[in-house]
């Protein structure tokens, strides 16, 4: 375990060897250095093509978070889609059950619903939507910046991706009515999801701005908190280091 320290934060690299992907793995944690017992908890998630140093490495959240009694904990999935891979690992179990439970022996962090939630960006977007709406007890809010929202569309316009997407998710035909589709999750929500905020932020002149849009009808036809926001920008690091503060400033309200 690494610690390097800023003013008021603590960062953390971790590495254990995890039962459920069979090799030893990294996660990032950003704590403040004096906590309270009422620490909040945060699950950042990187895109396609980054990991567990992404955030870090390509943002400011070490300072973003600072005086924000909040504790941020970054996984590395690779290019999985933070799912169980038809072929390849299962990082959804890793992410789902056995970080939390790492987390929760190694710091001895709260897991009570209403302090803990999720986001990401791009292909992490899409692991935070999939996450909250499959497991809406377990958070008070989810943000997706710029999510990776229409894995269909997109395996259909890149078709040089196909073999990889199929490695991830399976047949064409097998996604549909996976869990791995939002749409499917949405139309299949539990109850208890009604309990849980959601916040999409996307620029107009990103590629994946008309499957947000799309999204974003969807989810404002349910009865779910949702809050959307588009503005000028791309795909890039220009938005999602300024929207990023957007996010945790949603998440300090209450």
């Amino acid at each position: 375990m690494e610690k390097k320290s800023g003013e008021s934060m603590a960062v953390l690299s971790v590495a254990y060897d995890s039962e459920i992907l069979g090799f030893q793995t990294t996660f990032q944690a950003i704590l403040p250095r004096e906590r309270s017992n009422n620490l909040r908890v945060l699950y950042l998630l990187h895109g396609l093509f980054g990991d567990d140093k992404q955030w870090i490495q390509s943002s400011s959240i070490i300072r973003y978070v600072e005086n924000r009694n909040l504790a941020v904990f970054m996984p590395n999935v690779h290019r999985s889609y933070y799912t169980d891979m038809q072929s390849g690992g299962k990082y959804w179990t890793f992410l789902t059950k056995e970080l939390p439970t790492i987390v929760h022996a190694l710091f001895a962090i709260n897991q009570q619903r209403e302090s803990t939630y999720v986001g990401g960006l791009s292909m992490g977007g899409y692991g935070a939507l999939k996450w909250g709406l499959s497991e809406p007890q377990s958070f008070a809010k989810v943000f997706a910046l710029s999510p990776a929202i229409d894995v269909t569309r997109m395996r259909e316009e890149c078709k040089a991706r196909d073999q990889e997407f199929h490695l991830i998710f399976g047949s064409p035909q097998e996604f549909g009515t996976s869990p791995n589709n939002l749409y499917h999750l949405l139309d299949q929500r539990s109850p208890l999801t009604s309990g849980t905020s959601f916040l999409q932020i996307c620029g107009r002149e990103d590629a994946l701005y008309p499957d947000n849009l799309a999204f974003k009808e969807r989810m404002e036809a349910t009865d779910l908190p949702y809050f959307f926001k588009d503005r000028e920008g791309g795909h890039s690091w220009d938005l999602w280091d300024e929207e990023i503060v957007t996010a945790l400033d949603w998440l300090d309200q209450h």
